[in-house]
């Protein structure tokens, strides 16, 4: 069996980690993205950009863009 350095194990930790993911579609899904580095990329982007937008509403806690969400 071929070792998988720490950085790539850590990866698939962080997919494993996600709801409906097993440790296959864990490893997978990293490799995927460690293979297409313009993807990868793009996908960490758009978490970041994601993180710093994203907030809950402070009426029923669904996620917004807004202190309000929508249907509040």
């Amino acid at each position: 069996m071929r070792t998988v350095p720490s950085t790539i194990k850590k990866v698939i930790e962080h997919f494993d980690n996600l709801p409906g993911i097993g440790s296959k579609n864990a490893t997978r899904l990293a490799l995927f993205l460690l293979q297409n580095k313009v993807e990868a990329k793009s996908f960490a982007t758009d978490i970041a950009a994601a993180l710093q937008d994203v907030q809950l509403c402070i009426e029923c806690q669904t996620i917004t863009a807004k202190e309000r969400c929508a249907i509040c």
